[in-house]
């Protein structure tokens, strides 16, 4: 006779998942999901993520379903808002943009980040090299023996083709 297992369910199902991962797309913390009787702790949800990887790709779209849904709660709260309930209505609408800009920084985030990195996100190599400076060109300017002495007319060497790099 098998005893009754005691505590929170803790083996995975696709059910119990899609279950879990519609209430997080719907806008509810996961520890609020998780204080429901029948369903599984916070940390048992997490480490099915460590441990099924198709889960894992699920909890990921969830989390961007859920902010996209907090967004469009920040309307809804500010556009319902009294003004007996500014302040609480002030206090729901910074909290989850706050909550906003450090699940998406990239879409809801006040700073921009600067980032040295290619089309691809991968990280620019800066290679730094030391060039010696060209020794400036030397030009003789003494008259030449055939030319008198009265003359003005210096005779100049042709110039050197430059060397390109490359």
């Amino acid at each position: 006779m098998a005893a009754n297992p005691i505590g929170r369910p803790s083996s995975y199902s696709p059910q119990l998942a899609d279950f879990i991962l519609s209430r997080i797309e719907d806008g509810e913390a996961l520890a609020t999901i998780c204080e429901d009787e029948g369903l599984p702790d916070r940390k048992t949800v997490l480490r099915w993520c460590a441990q099924h990887e198709d889960f894992r790709l699920n909890y990921a779209r969830a989390r961007l379903t859920q902010a996209e849904t907090m967004a469009d709660e920040l309307l809804a709260i500010a556009d319902t808002a009294s003004p007996e309930e500014y302040n609480v209505a002030r206090l729901r609408v910074d909290t989850r943009k706050w909550l906003l800009s450090k699940m998406l920084p990239r879409v809801y985030g006040d700073a921009q980040l600067l980032k040295h990195a290619d089309a691809d996100g991968n990280v620019l190599k800066i290679e730094l090299s030391r060039v010696e400076p060209r020794p400036a060109r030397v030009i003789d300017v003494t008259p030449t023996p055939a030319a008198p002495a009265s003359s003005s007319t210096l005779e100049l060497p042709a110039p050197e083709p430059e060397d390109t790099p490359g």
